[in-house]
């Protein structure tokens, strides 16, 4: 395993163990749905329902902290990532982070390109 990102330099750390499957039964989700009454509980589910199913979640503060850069808007990368043919969803774990099937380099382009 390399010591450093090939994009960034940054010395890289291993983690695990890494759940690869999926998060969700979607189907029971949408069962969820047609019984919840209570809007907090309704929002968190329809963002469960929506997630994009992908292992990993990109923080928008940890990404500008990480790149030295001033906070960014989350809403705006994901605005821009959305617009430039990605797909990109909200997240359950984090209200600052999304999900998406850009590649890293794409992201951290976006990224930079608001401040």
């Amino acid at each position: 395993m390399p010591v450093a990102c090939e994009k960034c330099g940054s010395q890289l750390e291993s983690f695990g163990p890494l759940w690869l499957g999926k998060l969700y039964e979607k189907n029971i989700l949408k069962k969820m749905l047609s019984h919840l009454k209570d809007d907090k509980a309704r929002k968190k589910v329809e963002l469960m329902y929506k997630e994009l199913d992908v292992p990993l979640f990109y923080s928008v503060p940890m990404l500008t902290k990480h790149l030295g850069l001033p906070s960014v808007s989350n809403y705006a990368v994901m605005e821009k990532l959305s617009k430039s043919g990605s797909t990109v969803t909200g997240t359950q774990f984090d209200q600052n982070a999304f999900k998406t099937d850009a590649d890293s380099a794409k992201v951290l382009k976006i990224v930079k390109s608001l401040v």
